[in-house]
């Protein structure tokens, strides 16, 4: 690297370690503030500063420009990358489809995801925070059906340890075949709680390195709760956030938090999955999951457990997962596209 070069980069990592520093109290107290309230997006879609001036911003300043609430527990490195690749600010949805339902189906309860789930007592608010970054695989183009690949993470709505109805957010990266083969990729959000609708962001493209965060402040009911969903890719940096959410039915009850990959349903039907759109692998790193008692735990960290996406139609393994990498930082785990419906 030409010395102008090193010296330059050099110069800027110490500015933000310097700014981040000098913060790093202002956080931890604001962290938890009652006067946070989410995501501002009526801000008149206020564009994201300079690096050294989000640094330094309260979670009430960031939440002005769509930007995430800064967790100090969360890794310097990280949270440097959020805030330098937010650059330009997606302020408007690109469209707005019916749901494509996760889990199982009210109809045929085979698993239709692969992925991590982290859990706790039954019924309990476990989690309020989840994130993982990807790099968005690249979809085969094969002809004559439409064919998708939903890469999220989540809270909340997970049948087997709650009692009632399915209520989550989620968000992450979608990838669509169309009939006649073309290749499109968006990122997305949803809030299963709400009225069931996704939102489709702003177009990306495969290669793209992205993240994803959904978090809420407490659990339903409770006095000023509200939750959010962040999206970026870092490749493009651009950014975009959901509305901030406050009524009880459009929060999810925390009891799970979830890192996932799955071929969505049919937006006609409920009763069909798209083909499973050929994806072939890709790795989910730096997962996530914050308790409700504000505990920072990576994925392998947590009390999890996982499950292998089977088609609707065969009853077909559609995807596999790779072990939780063991040692040192289990923060990552691999996804294994494996066959059509």
């Amino acid at each position: 690297m030409p010395a102008f070069i090193l010296f330059v980069a050099t110069s800027l990592v110490l500015l933000f370690s310097t700014a981040f520093s000098q913060t790093q109290s202002k956080y931890n107290m604001q962290y938890q503030s009652s006067v946070t309230k989410g995501i501002n997006q009526n801000s008149n879609c206020a564009q994201p500063l300079s690096v050294q001036q989000l640094a330094q911003f309260s979670n009430a300043e960031l939440a002005k420009y769509g930007l995430p609430l800064h967790d100090p527990k969360m890794s310097q490195q990280l949270w440097f990358n959020i805030i330098s690749h937010a650059k330009h600010r997606i302020c408007s949805p690109i469209s707005n489809a019916q749901a494509s339902p996760s889990y199982s189906s009210p109809y045929n309860e085979q698993i239709t995801w692969t992925g991590n789930i982290a859990y706790g007592p039954t019924n309990a608010f476990n989690y309020q925070e989840v994130y993982a970054q990807w790099v968005v695989p690249c979809v085969v183009n094969n002809w004559f059906s439409t064919k998708e690949s939903a890469i999220w993470v989540g809270l909340g709505g997970d049948d087997d340890y709650t009692s009632h109805d399915t209520l989550f957010l989620q968000g992450g990266s979608l990838a669509t075949v169309s009939y006649w083969g073309s290749r499109s990729y968006q990122m997305w959000y949803e809030n299963y709680t709400l009225n069931m609708s996704e939102k489709m962001e702003f177009p990306i493209n495969c290669g793209d390195t992205v993240f994803a965060e959904v978090y809420q402040s407490a659990k339903p009911y409770t006095p000023g709760a509200y939750a959010y969903v962040y999206l970026a890719d870092w490749t493009l940096n651009k950014y975009a956030s959901s509305p901030t959410y406050t009524s009880p039915e459009q929060i999810s009850d925390g009891t799970t938090a979830e890192w996932v990959e799955e071929a969505p349903c049919s937006d006609s039907s409920y009763y069909e999955q798209y083909d499973h759109a050929r994806f072939g692998s890709f790795i989910f790193e730096e997962c996530t999951a914050v308790t409700s008692s504000g505990q920072s735990l990576l994925v392998g960290q947590t009390t999890h457990n996982y499950s292998i996406q089977t088609g609707w139609k065969t009853g077909n393994n559609l995807s596999n997962i790779g072990p939780i990498y063991p040692s040192g930082y289990p923060d990552l785990f691999n996804i294994y596209w494996n066959t059509y419906n």
